[in-house]
């Protein structure tokens, strides 16, 4: 439930209560209008609780949920860079074979010219 109909069913709660206040300290209602009144107010205060209630379920949910997408995420990103590692291994390991083969037939050809 969204915070705006949290703070209305809180306002509508504070009025029934000042209004049960009013009605009780000048004696004007009967004895039937205060024990509405009071329902009025218990059933105010329960559905408050219940939202209370719900709107934790949502954050809790809300939470889980950013904090899967988030290990997602990560799990992808070290995937991606394990990749990138293994293709930039794979190049360096290549270049330097290459490089070791020409040295090798650059050391052959000078030791057959030094014969």
């Amino acid at each position: 439930m969204s915070l705006a109909l949290a703070l209305v069913l809180a306002l509508v709660a504070l009025n029934a209560m000042l209004l049960w206040l009013w009605v009780r300290r000048s004696g004007v209602a009967s004895t039937q209008t205060l024990t509405l009144l009071e329902q009025t107010v218990r059933q105010l205060h329960d559905q408050l609780e219940r939202m209370e209630r719900d709107l934790r379920h949502d954050i809790t949910e809300s939470s889980r949920s950013g904090r899967q997408e988030l290990t997602q995420t990560l799990a992808s990103f070290q995937l991606s860079q394990v990749q990138q590692l293994s293709l930039m291994q794979t190049t360096v390991s290549d270049t330097l074979n290459q490089q070791l083969q020409q040295l090798q037939r650059s050391n052959a050809e000078k030791l057959d010219e030094m014969r």
